[in-house]
C-alpha cells in the first residue's frame, strides 16, 4: 500500500563544475524547500528559501471538510501578510466567488457564473464599490469552448477563439490581444497524443514549431522547440513505472544545455536530483543536487 506523505523537505548542494556527483551524495546541503500535507494529500504550507537556506515567503492553505480549497495566505520571509484569497464553493467544489483580501482591508469579489449544464459562462470581478473592474465570458458548443473574452474596465482586451476535430481534440487557437495576434494549429497521431504544434503570426508566417514523441505507453519521449532564435531538444527516459530517470536537452548544434537525472522510491516520490546546466553567455555552467526527505503517515 502507498505511504501518504506527510512532509516533504528538499535540500540543495551546489556542487564544482570539474567535479563528479558522487563524491557529493553525502553532504550537507542548504534547505531549498519545506511542504507539509494533509492526510488526503492535499498541501496545507510551502516554504520557499533562497540559496543560502533562508526563508523568502510561505504558503498557507486551508480546505473545507470535503477537501475543497477555500483560503490560501502568501506571507513575507518574516511571517508578514501579502496576500489572501478565499473561495466560496458549492457541494460539488465548483467555485462561486473567490475573494481577494487587501492589506488595507479592502477586498475585491470576483463572482463565477455557469449555464445548466454546469459550464462556465462569467467571471466578473467587482472591488469593495461594486464597481466591475474585469470580465471574462465564455461560448460553447457541443460542450466544448469556442469563445473566450476578456474585459479591462468595460473595455475588450483580449479574444481566444479554439476549434475542434470530429473527435474532441483542440485543432486550431486564434489569439487576438494587444500583445500578440497569432494562430495555433494542433495535430494529433491515431491515439490522440498530440505530436505537433505550429504557431503563425498574424501574416500567417510561421514563426514557432513544437514536434511531441510518445512510447506504446502514451507516455511522452521526446519534444523539440524551435523560433527564428533557437532550436532546443529535450529527451526524456522513463522507468517501468513511468518516471523521467533522466532528462537531456540540446540546442540545435546538439550542445548539452541541461542533464537532469531522477532517482525514485518504490512510491515514486523523488529522492534525489543531480542537474547540470550549461554555461551561457552571463551564466555560469552549473552543477547541483537537490536531495528529498519524507515523513510519513
Amino acid at each position: 500500500m502507498m505511504k501518504k506523505v506527510k512532509s516533504q523537505k528538499a535540500f540543495r548542494i551546489d556542487v564544482a563544475p570539474e567535479t563528479d556527483f558522487e563524491e557529493y551524495r553525502d553532504a550537507d546541503g542548504v534547505q531549498h524547500s519545506s511542504a507539509v500535507y494533509n492526510e488526503n494529500g492535499h498541501l496545507l504550507t510551502d516554504i520557499k528559501f533562497d540559496n543560502y537556506g533562508q526563508p523568502t515567503g510561505t504558503s498557507v492553505y486551508k480546505y473545507n471538510e470535503k477537501g475543497f480549497l477555500i483560503f490560501e495566505e502568501t506571507q513575507d520571509e518574516e511571517g508578514q501578510t501579502e496576500e489572501k484569497v478565499s473561495w466560496e464553493v458549492d457541494e460539488n467544489g465548483k467555485i462561486l466567488k473567490k475573494f481577494v483580501h487587501y492589506l488595507d482591508d479592502t477586498i475585491d469579489t470576483i463572482h463565477y457564473q455557469y449555464n445548466d449544464e454546469g459550464l462556465l459562462m462569467q467571471v466578473i470581478q467587482k472591488d469593495e464599490d461594486g464597481e466591475e473592474e474585469h470580465r471574462e465570458e465564455y461560448d460553447y458548443k457541443d460542450g466544448k469552448r469556442i469563445a473566450e473574452r476578456h474585459f479591462e474596465y468595460g473595455e475588450p482586451e483580449t479574444e481566444n477563439l479554439y476549434e475542434y476535430d470530429e473527435n474532441g481534440h483542440l485543432t486550431e487557437v486564434t489569439l487576438n490581444n494587444p500583445d500578440e495576434e497569432a494562430t495555433l494549429v494542433n495535430e494529433y497521431d491515431d491515439k490522440g497524443n498530440r505530436i505537433k504544434t505550429l504557431k503563425y503570426d498574424a501574416a500567417d508566417k510561421l514563426i514557432a514549431k513544437q514536434l511531441m514523441t510518445y512510447d506504446e505507453h502514451g507516455r511522452l519521449t521526446e519534444m523539440s522547440e524551435e523560433t527564428p532564435y533557437k532550436k532546443n531538444n529535450i529527451v526524456m527516459e522513463l522507468d517501468a513505472a513511468g518516471n523521467a530517470t533522466r532528462q537531456t536537452e540540446t540546442d540545435r548544434n546538439g550542445q548539452l544545455v541541461s542533464l537532469v537525472e531522477r532517482e525514485y522510491d518504490a512510491d515514486g516520490n523523488v529522492l534525489l536530483v543531480s542537474a547540470t546546466i550549461a554555461g551561457q553567455p552571463g551564466a555560469p555552467h552549473r552543477k547541483y543536487i537537490l536531495k528529498y526527505v519524507y515523513e510519513f503517515y
